[in-house]
């Protein structure tokens, strides 16, 4: 997908999720008419709660435009974990005298913390979060046997899986993930109702108009629909997301009242 799909060229940003407010201050300058587009994450919304004074409220500033696709968070165990199964690392660590067993993060209040506190609330696993600088340390501490468990994105995950070095004991998403569906959910492996999936939308500034919104969502979903870009985005790690508007929306809410709970009964603050 490019910018000629719909005959203008136009800005694209993209911020990491979640994004500190530093990365955010590009956003309140632009005009809203379409030539500034953003690629945002369900965690959006959740920034004024992690950081004090943002000058920049998601909420507010931005409007939804299309989903794209989604990268399913796991819970990957290293060799120090004997369980070869969610079901069997449930019973040992639901087990009297059983110690918490500490989880890896890519961050502090990031989706794959918020996931993990998550797990351990649903499955009554008693956890401890190790946050780290990005995945690619938790991953070496994980295979490396310095921390027994992580919650990480599936395309990082997978190769280190493959090879025999951790194993992945659950999807975090409500579904089996495309890109790998031999894989669980943690939903039907002892946590029913578990979900705890992140996606990537496309955004706009407030007050673009409504027929530019339109003519931008329907390239955004023709394009996913294209069997080039879907196999591209397969083979980077991402699974293309269609919905709706009200789907979207409905998704976006229940998502946000959920992490929200998370977030202020642990007093998290972004890092």
């Amino acid at each position: 997908m490019s910018p000629r799909s719909w005959g203008s060229p136009s800005w694209w940003t993209t911020r990491p999720a979640p994004a500190p407010p530093s990365a955010w201050a590009s956003w309140r300058g632009p005009r809203p008419d379409g030539y500034t587009v953003g690629v945002g994450g369900t965690s959006d919304p959740l920034l004024p709660l992690l950081y004090d004074r943002l000058a920049f409220n998601p909420s507010a500033d931005l409007t939804f435009v299309a989903t794209l696709a989604t990268v399913p968070i796991v819970l990957a165990a290293g060799p120090s974990i004997p369980a070869k199964t969610l079901q069997e690392l449930l019973a040992a660590g639901r087990a009297k005298g059983a110690q918490p067993l500490a989880y890896a993060s890519p961050g502090t209040a990031s989706p794959h913390h918020l996931a993990g506190i998550y797990l351990g609330e649903m499955a009554g696993l008693p956890l401890v979060h190790v946050p780290y600088k990005g995945t690619s340390q938790a991953l070496t501490d994980l295979v490396g046997g310095h921390v027994p468990l992580a919650m990480l994105g599936l395309p990082s995950a997978l190769p280190f899986a493959r090879q025999g070095k951790l194993k992945i004991l659950g999807v975090a998403t409500a579904q089996r993930s495309a890109l790998a569906p031999e894989i669980p959910t943690i939903s039907e492996s002892g946590v029913p109702g578990f979900n705890a999936g992140y996606w990537w939308h496309v955004t706009v500034p407030t007050g673009t108009p409504q027929a530019v919104i339109a003519q931008l969502r329907d390239a955004v979903d023709k394009a996913l629909r294209t069997p080039a870009l879907t196999e591209s985005l397969l083979k980077s790690g991402f699974e293309p997301m269609l919905l709706s508007p009200a789907e979207a929306e409905k998704a976006l809410r229940e998502d946000t009242a959920k992490w929200t709970k998370v977030i202020r009964a642990n007093n998290l603050r972004g890092g």
